[in-house]
C-alpha cells in the first residue's frame, strides 16, 4: 500500500501501479461529488483514503460531505452506524495526519500579530488594509438608546 507521508507527489501517492490506481480514483470521485452521486463517489473516495491517506488534502473535507450523505440517504440503521464510525474514523486520521496536511498546504501572505511595540502608524495601517474582512467603525449608541 502506498502510505508515504512527505510534500512531493510521489511520496504522497505511492509510486508504479500504487500512483496511476491512486490518480484514478482520486479523479473519479472528485467528479462524482462535482455530478452530486455521493454513493457512487464512495468507493473510489474510499480506496484513496485507504491506500493515500496524505495525498490530498480536500480528501478529508469531500471524505466527510460524501460519508454524510451516504449516511442520510441509507435506511439499513446497521450500514448507518458504520458509515456513522467510519466518518468518526475520518476525523481522527485527520487528526494524526495533521502535520503532513500542512505541509502541503500553500504559504500566504497573512500579516502575522506585532508583538514588538512601538509601532508605526504606517506599519498598523498597512496591516489593517490587508486584513481579509473590512473592519466597520460605528458610532456606540447613547445608554439612553440601548435596550
Amino acid at each position: 500500500m502506498a502510505q508515504y507521508e512527505g510534500t512531493r507527489v510521489y511520496d504522497r501517492i505511492g509510486h508504479g501501479q500504487d500512483s496511476i490506481t491512486t490518480l484514478g480514483n482520486i479523479v473519479a470521485y472528485k467528479d462524482s461529488y462535482k455530478a452530486q452521486d455521493y454513493v457512487g463517489a464512495y468507493e473510489p473516495w474510499k480506496a484513496v483514503f485507504t491506500m493515500a491517506p496524505c495525498a490530498e488534502v480536500s480528501t478529508y473535507a469531500y471524505g466527510a460531505m460524501i460519508l454524510a450523505n451516504v449516511l442520510v440517504k441509507e435506511q439499513d440503521m446497521t450500514k448507518k452506524k458504520a458509515y456513522f464510525n467510519e466518518l468518526m474514523n475520518l476525523y481522527d486520521t485527520r487528526l494524526k495526519h495533521m502535520d503532513a496536511l500542512n505541509s502541503l498546504r500553500r504559504q500566504t501572505s497573512v500579516p502575522q500579530r506585532v508583538t514588538s511595540w512601538p509601532v508605526r502608524l504606517s506599519t498598523m495601517l498597512t496591516t489593517v488594509r490587508a486584513w481579509p474582512t473590512v473592519i466597520r467603525w460605528t458610532r456606540p449608541t447613547p445608554c439612553s438608546a440601548r435596550v
